[in-house]
């Protein structure tokens, strides 16, 4: 669970991951947004099915049967996503800039483009805070080389990500490539 801030613009961001990442940051952040819904929108009970119990949330509307269920709670890409409205946006803005990526580099849509997505474009009806607050850099320390989140994930995707570096019609971005 990560949202890859590679850069400030969801768009740029979105267009600057590779392959791998395009395919599989769409679902990440398609349950970020939809756990957002669920801690601040829904109540809260114990999920007995199964071997353990499980803290899950009901959402009291049509969002329960659309959204996923809620993943990694505590999370800091979670934490930060529900913390504020600018927060919410710039994610959302981020999903359907990795949908469109998605159709780009494969020329097909992506399952979450249907249903989903059109639900997760309205931001939790109990998230009040509105401006931006600091993005959490979460990766190893050892990628950490400055107080600045975009500087953090570059150098992450750049050194930890390596061996990832694949694109489909799509030149990688210039910052990993110097």
């Amino acid at each position: 669970m990560n949202i890859f801030f590679v850069d400030t613009s969801p768009a740029i961001a979105a267009q600057s991951l590779v392959d791998k990442h395009v395919v599989k940051m769409i679902l990440e952040s398609a349950q970020l947004l939809s756990t957002a819904h669920r801690v601040l929108d829904g109540q809260e009970y114990i999920d007995t099915n199964g071997k353990r119990k499980m803290k899950r949330w009901e959402l009291p509307d049509s969002r329960e049967s659309v959204l996923y269920k809620a993943t990694h709670v505590n999370h800091p890409s979670n934490i930060w996503a529900r913390s504020s409205i600018e927060n919410y946006n710039w994610l959302t803005d981020h999903f359907f800039a990795l949908l469109l990526e998605y159709t780009y580099r494969y020329g097909k849509q992506h399952k979450c483009a249907g249903s989903i997505a059109y639900t997760l474009t309205s931001p939790p009806i109990n998230l009040k805070e509105y401006d931006m607050t600091e993005i959490p850099s979460c990766m190893p320390d050892i990628f950490r080389i400055s107080s600045k989140p975009v500087e953090n994930y570059r150098n992450y995707y750049k050194l930890g990500k390596a061996h990832l570096h694949k694109y489909t019609k799509r030149a990688p971005p210039e910052w990993l490539v110097i």
